[in-house]
């Protein structure tokens, strides 16, 4: 009698865990400019949700932010500061617009950080909105602020948010808890497989233009040694 009921337990258990991953695999966001011109299915839940505190993030925004002159949904949050990410792989978006117009132009500008930047950003022609904090192959990160649900409110995550980069950030003082020096360690195999994965990577190459074809946003940050002695001496009171 015993082993019967450990094994109902244990079969229920697993009939729990399997509809919880189906339930992950069909829920569905929408994610949406501004004006509603670009649109972006989003299927299953984000891999992380997290605010980005680095010059890069938080530079290449507002520079998006100084060439539309604030006009798109914001991606900086108003509370502390750091860029609303949302991590998703390739095979979890479609789009749900057209990402050239007529005559062939992209609705999509790119910026990279710095001549030899890799990482591309993304905004709206259209409305300015800044779409995308980091583009790979395999892995896109998309504004959460234009996340919304099936019924139409905004997306929340439902685990609280970390703060990252504090090390990184213009001003480590003022990164709000929770909050990290850098990233968790096992942060780097959830980025790494939806990059690594053959199936994913040659996902979506709209997104990949030529270099020729993006803007460079200038380090106007100074990184030197004294400025960066000065942000260990700061974290080491405020972390």
């Amino acid at each position: 009698n015993v082993a019967k009921t450990k094994f109902k337990r244990a079969k229920v258990h697993c009939s729990l865990v399997s509809q919880d991953k189906i339930s992950n695999m069909t829920v569905e966001r929408t994610w949406a400019c501004k004006c509603g011109e670009i649109k972006v299915k989003l299927t299953g839940e984000p891999i992380l949700s997290f605010r980005c505190h680095c010059h890069s993030c938080v530079g290449a925004a507002q520079f998006i932010e100084e060439k539309t002159n604030k006009s798109g949904i914001p991606i900086i949050h108003e509370n502390g500061g750091g860029v609303c990410a949302c991590p998703y792989a390739a095979s979890q978006l479609e789009f749900l617009s057209e990402l050239s117009s007529s005559d062939g132009t992209s609705k999509l500008k790119f910026v990279r950080v710095g001549d030899k930047g890799k990482a591309l950003r993304s905004y709206t022609t259209c409305c300015g909105t800044q779409m995308t904090n980091f583009i790979l192959p395999g892995l896109i990160v998309f504004n959460q602020n234009g996340i919304k649900n099936a019924d139409g409110s905004s997306f929340e995550s439902a685990k609280p948010v970390l703060n990252i980069e504090a090390y990184h950030a213009f001003d480590p003082s003022t990164v709000p808890e929770p909050k990290h020096a850098t990233h968790p360690v096992h942060w780097n195999l959830l980025f790494f497989l939806p990059v690594v994965n053959p199936f994913e990577k040659h996902k979506h190459k709209e997104l990949f233009p030529k270099d020729s074809e993006t803007e460079v946003v200038p380090i106007t940050w100074d990184d030197n040694k004294k400025l960066r002695r000065k942000r260990v001496h700061i974290l080491r009171k405020v972390l």
